[in-house]
């Protein structure tokens, strides 16, 4: 078993994204190793599996349950705790492994800005062989057989039924009145600070970016389904065909919400980003990232093997890694 134990305190999209890699890479080793992902545990009731299986362990097996009573027991508090709880688990694990070590645990302590390659033969056979290896750390990935296992990764991260249904009703309403719909994420209140602001948008890019976008697909009726982490106004987007999604601010529903949406669009427009880009993976939708604040929107820049061009692009993988 492999224990990933600290995923570095990151949110939503970037422990989706782990679990992701940690899933394909289990699913390549034909379930040999179970690997069992303690920083995913306050998501799991958003997707179905992972809200029957709380512990978070892919494959399944039934000493695995103690896990799944722990991650239970979290699901009970109240949501803006249950992150803080769950990083406070981390933190603490994370300080028991390192001190476990000279006891014989094995641990991988990966340092910041460190890539392991999950797919590399040395620590396939260290998980092989190991009784219980301890990850900490972000960048573990493996890239190749992610977009191999693209399918069944999918279907194992589907999501709970009663979120997906009102996303695809709120879709199913857009779509009576427009024949394309263009998701457009507007990322803001962390962005004035990430990467010294390089992707933090004034309103009226987004206002413009959205008009471009309608361009995009001339002789069609074209939707807007917008959503952000702020509250959005509607000056920048007047005369646009826009509609906030209903885990907006401006609907005050549950960020979960947006993502689905997202993921049911024709196309996804925004920052590079770890929500954004799940979401395409997850809808297998194609992604036009948002580059610079003077970019024009044009079909050219459109990825569809979203995430894993992502991941190849020496600007997006600042985030996609």
């Amino acid at each position: 078993m492999i224990i990933y134990a600290d995923g570095c305190g990151g949110r939503f999209g970037n422990q989706l994204l782990r679990f992701l890699h940690w899933t394909a890479w289990a699913r390549q080793l034909g379930g040999a190793v179970t690997v069992l992902d303690v920083p995913f545990w306050p998501y799991g009731a958003l997707f179905n599996r992972w809200k029957r299986r709380p512990g978070c362990a892919y494959p399944h097996r039934l000493r695995d349950y103690s896990a799944d009573l722990a991650g239970y027991l979290q699901s009970f508090m109240p949501a803006r705790w249950r992150e803080r709880a769950n990083g406070s688990l981390q933190r603490v694990s994370a300080r028991l492994a390192r001190r476990a070590q000279s006891l014989g645990l094995d641990v991988v302590d990966l340092p910041a800005e460190t890539k392991l390659n999950l797919e590399d033969a040395d620590f396939v056979d260290r998980a092989r062989n190991s009784r219980h290896l301890v990850c900490l750390g972000w960048e573990f990935a493996c890239w190749d057989w992610l977009e191999r296992h693209q399918a069944a990764v999918r279907q194992i991260f589907a999501p709970a039924r009663a979120p997906m249904a009102a996303a695809n009703a709120y879709v199913r309403d857009l779509r009576r009145q427009y024949d394309v719909l263009v998701g457009l994420f507007v990322r803001r209140t962390d962005y004035r600070t990430f990467f010294d602001g390089r992707f933090y948008y004034s309103w009226e890019c987004y206002g413009r970016w959205a008009r471009e976008a309608v361009q995009m697909f001339p002789g069609q009726r074209v939707g807007i389904v917008v959503t952000g982490d702020e509250f959005i106004p509607s000056e920048p987007f007047a005369g646009t065909p826009v509609s906030p999604a209903s885990g907006s601010v401006n609907r005050g529903g549950h960020w979960f919400a947006s993502f689905l949406e997202l993921s049911l669009c024709d196309l996804i427009v925004g920052p590079t980003s770890t929500f954004a880009g799940c979401a395409a993976f997850l809808g297998n939708v194609p992604w036009l990232p948002l580059r610079d604040a003077g970019q024009t929107l044009d079909a050219r820049q459109v990825m569809r093997r979203h995430l894993f061009e992502a991941a190849q692009d020496p600007l997006l993988r600042l985030s996609i890694r």
